[in-house]
């Protein structure tokens, strides 16, 4: 299990279509079966210090059906750019789940895959040879991945803090911190700083309560210029702690 105090968040990269028929219901008795699995290796998580965001709680398309495609493409991205992890299953074929392995790709998210044994010569080599795809937990069942995945998750992520601890700067481990300030001192409510800054109050939410640790150039510009409205200097103040160009 990791240290209390270090905090990280992931993304649970998993077929959710995929497990409906042409009518897109569920079929009983395998959508069961992988939500399940999915449950439990989010519970995994949890259990050593993450903050799992978990689609299928929502948007399952046998559930959520209302949820357009636009909506659920620019939620995922923004919540895998600013992950500390992507915990991929891919025993599925999945343009959802190879998608979003590219995504955290894009941003340097460290991936696990998970698969059963005998579905491993069908992964796509590009979402093997991915370079943040370093670490496979490979099984004969779900149930023994679930096993493997909880046997081998607290050495991945030492390896992954140690890693981190090496790439942010000082100043960037009281980001968050400062943003909290700046929220509070600012009497604004999420709501509103959602609405000005066209960031998803879900987001922001997990944002100010640290869920996040890392929240990518764009956002950070958004939340300080358009929604707590804070001055050019300050926010290049931000800019610089968190590690990223300022403002020219």
């Amino acid at each position: 299990m990791t240290d209390s105090s270090t905090q990280l968040t992931a993304f649970l990269s998993a077929p959710l279509v995929g497990l409906l028929d042409d009518n897109l219901k569920a079929k009983n008795k395998v959508y069961d079966e992988y939500h399940s699995f999915y449950n439990l290796i989010d519970k995994i998580s949890s259990a050593n210090n993450i903050s799992v965001y978990n689609p299928s709680d929502y948007m399952d398309p046998g559930i959520h059906d209302y949820i357009r495609p636009d909506q659920i493409y620019q939620k995922n991205r923004d919540i895998i750019r600013t992950s500390d992890l992507l915990i991929a299953y891919v025993g599925i074929v999945s343009g959802g789940v190879a998608t979003e392995i590219e995504i955290a790709n894009s941003f340097r998210v460290p991936v696990i895959l998970l698969c059963e044994e005998e579905k491993m010569n069908k992964v796509s080599r590009m979402i093997l040879g991915s370079r943040m795809a370093q670490n496979h937990i490979v099984a004969p069942t779900l149930n023994d991945i679930v096993i493997k995945f909880e046997n081998n998750l607290p050495k991945i992520l030492e390896v992954l803090v140690e890693e981190r601890s090496y790439t942010l700067t000082p100043q960037k481990t009281n980001l968050i911190k400062q943003l909290v300030e700046i929220h509070t001192t600012s009497q604004l409510s999420i709501a509103k700083i959602s609405e000005e800054a066209g960031i998803d109050k879900s987001y922001l939410s997990r944002l100010l309560n640290k869920k996040i640790s890392k929240p990518g150039r764009d956002q950070l510009i958004r939340l300080c210029a358009w929604g707590w409205k804070i001055d050019y200097d300050r926010t290049n103040d931000i800019l610089r702690d968190a590690g990223y160009e300022p403002l020219w």
